[in-house]
């Protein structure tokens, strides 16, 4: 059961998440199993907001994994996802982050756009942040949770950045209120870039394999801050051949 659950949440993570797949992928073998049923459980959740045609029935399905990971966290077993069944062998995580983690995506269902850049912050903190954080402790790296939120955050912006048309073209306002396009595009990115400053300066020895997830996050970031338009017009994503050299790269020396 638990390695037909692993081939499964591999492949989800590999449809929905090709450059966290890749990061995985290039982690040792054992800290694959967590990483990948987080990273399947929260493309899941990305999908929920999208996968209902009424605001209702989207909201029923966040309310439906925030019981499940409840029942997850307190020792219930799960075998109705192969995310929660892997969940459901690990050793426990905290329910809260569990419950943010999911609870965050019903602010993905609201059309309107975030009150400001502090209020979206929030929210990629919730989310790219939170996740980041649950992969060091499943991987037991607990001394590295502030660094691997500081740097989910930073790949938060980045994702988000790189999601803009996507979001126009569903009828959502991502960018924060208040602020003109390019502006708002650079602000984000700034924050992001900071964020990423800021977990190189906390550290977090043994952590590389799960920061790693946030390797594509900085040339984003920057192209974004130096070419807002090009965010908006959805050219930020570079050549798939300088992606994956740039994880082997990173894999090669350690880094992240």
């Amino acid at each position: 059961m638990k390695g037909a659950a692993l081939t499964e949440v591999a492949g989800i993570v590999r449809r929905a998440d090709p450059d966290r797949f890749l990061a995985t992928m290039a982690a040792p073998a054992a800290m694959r199993p967590p990483l990948l049923a987080l990273y399947a459980l929260n493309a899941e959740l990305a999908r929920a907001p999208w996968a209902a045609s009424e605001p209702l029935l989207a909201e029923m399905r966040i309310q439906w994994w925030r019981d499940a990971l409840a029942d997850v966290a307190a020792g219930r077993p799960r075998d109705d996802h192969p995310a929660l069944v892997l969940l459901s062998r690990m050793p426990a995580l905290p329910a809260d982050r569990l419950d943010t983690l999911a609870a965050a995506r019903r602010r993905d269902i609201d059309p309107e756009p975030f009150a400001d850049l502090d209020a979206l912050m929030v929210h990629l903190a919730e989310t790219a942040g939170n996740l980041l954080a649950l992969a060091a402790l499943a991987t037991g790296r607990p001394g590295a949770v502030a660094t691997a939120e500081a740097a989910g955050i930073g790949q938060g912006a980045a994702n988000w950045l790189l999601a803009l048309p996507a979001y126009a073209a569903r009828g959502r306002r991502p960018l924060p209120a208040g602020m003109a396009p390019a502006e708002a595009v650079a602000a984000i990115a700034g924050e992001g870039l900071s964020s990423l400053v800021r977990a190189r300066g906390l550290g977090a020895a043994g952590a590389a394999p799960v920061l790693r997830a946030a390797w594509r996050a900085q040339p984003i970031l920057s192209a974004a801050r130096r070419r807002p338009r090009a965010a908006l017009e959805g050219t930020l994503g570079g050549s798939e051949f300088a992606r994956r050299g740039r994880l082997l790269l990173k894999a090669l020396t350690g880094g992240w």
